[in-house]
């Protein structure tokens, strides 16, 4: 493994442990044994690292959500395939899974929630463009979009901590997601 790719390493490890703003550079440099301006000669500062750990892991994701999901006037298979992306994805990457967690909570004017915003947007977007495809078959949920989003969020992140806090880092089976999918489906559906 080369020394950029060990920095981004430890660095995502510490943040996800003991969050962005708690740990410091000379932490960073400490873990990964390497010296400070072998940090800043890959990544420029703490900031830097970051950018690079969300263009890494979270750019991919987006990209593989945005292509696949797509609405086919299949409600179950549809919100299943996000649900599964996400799980997979977070499973994975626990230690990702866990920075953005905690940097979605963080408060708006933060350093650490100015550098990934935009990613977290582009997120929401993708989203939301696929709640605004289901609103155009199930008028009923037009306007809710925004809610339909962020629902769907909270549900799929409740089933991931699950499986991430049990320390088994558990496969998440066909079973569960078609619970969850039907927990879903069930609600915005007796609207």
């Amino acid at each position: 493994m080369d020394k950029k790719q060990l920095i981004m390493e430890k660095a995502l490890a510490l943040f996800a442990k003991e969050g962005y703003e708690g740990c410091g550079v000379m932490r960073i440099v400490t873990e990964s044994q390497v010296t400070k301006p072998t940090l800043y000669h890959y990544f420029g500062s703490k900031e830097g690292v970051l950018r690079s750990i969300y263009e890494t892991y979270f750019t991919g994701f987006l990209q593989t959500l945005d292509k696949d999901i797509q609405y086919q006037e299949n409600m179950m298979a549809c919100v299943g395939k996000i649900i599964r992306l996400y799980t997979d994805f977070a499973l994975r990457n626990p230690d990702f899974y866990w920075l953005t967690a905690h940097l979605r909570k963080g408060p708006k004017e933060s350093e650490s929630y100015l550098i990934v915003a935009k990613y977290h947007t582009r997120e929401r977007e993708i989203l939301r463009n696929f709640m605004e495809e289901v609103s155009l078959v199930h008028v009923n949920l037009k306007g809710m979009e925004e809610q339909l989003t962020r629902n769907l969020l909270s549900l799929i992140s409740g089933l991931i901590e699950d499986r991430i806090l049990s320390e088994k880092n558990q496969k998440v089976e066909e079973n569960d997601i078609i619970l969850l999918t039907k927990q879903y489906l069930y609600g915005i559906f007796s609207l």
